[in-house]
């Protein structure tokens, strides 16, 4: 199923621009396949009347595992609802060990001078979320092949330790 297709079935969502636009009432998200990540633009407003329709878009779009970079910089308004969704989605990528990175503008910063703890990873811009990304992976990796090298290295010890003594 196409993203656009998948953009189509969320019910109370149009789709002005069939590519990569969908319209929930008042707030328009727009998803960006990248190698590392995809990316979601939203702009307009998120409150409680259409919270929990961005929500569901945005769990739509990034229903492929892979990691989330919400872009919430061209954002005009976001009300306590969105604020709360967006807290969930990040948790949902959390626990799915996917990272979820959210860039900054003015709609969430006035929330997030209200609330501190909020476990969010923030970033200034789409590249710098995308960097923060790709150095994660390549820890992953670094942590991965450290990994396998322990565990090559132990059956040749634990082999030879048996035979020599």
């Amino acid at each position: 199923m196409s993203a656009s297709e998948n953009l189509s079935a969320v019910e109370g969502a149009t789709l002005p621009h069939p590519c990569n636009a969908v319209d929930c009432a008042g707030a328009r998200l727009f998803a960006h396949a990248r190698s590392l990540a995809t990316v979601v633009r939203v702009d307009g407003a998120i409150d409680a009347a259409n919270a929990n329709l961005v929500a569901l878009a945005v769990r739509r779009i990034s229903q492929i595992p892979s990691p989330l970079i919400l872009d919430l910089s061209p954002l005009e308004f976001l009300g306590i609802a969105g604020f709360r969704e967006l807290l969930v989605i990040h948790d949902e990528h959390r626990q799915a060990q996917l990272p979820c990175g959210v860039v900054v503008g003015s709609a969430l910063r006035r929330l997030l001078e209200i609330f501190a703890d909020h476990g969010l990873i923030i970033v200034d811009s789409v590249p710098e979320a995308l960097r923060l990304i790709e150095e994660g992976m390549c820890e992953r990796r670094e942590s991965l092949s450290a990994l396998a090298g322990k565990s090559d290295s132990r059956p040749s010890s634990a082999s030879s330790a048996g035979t020599g003594g």
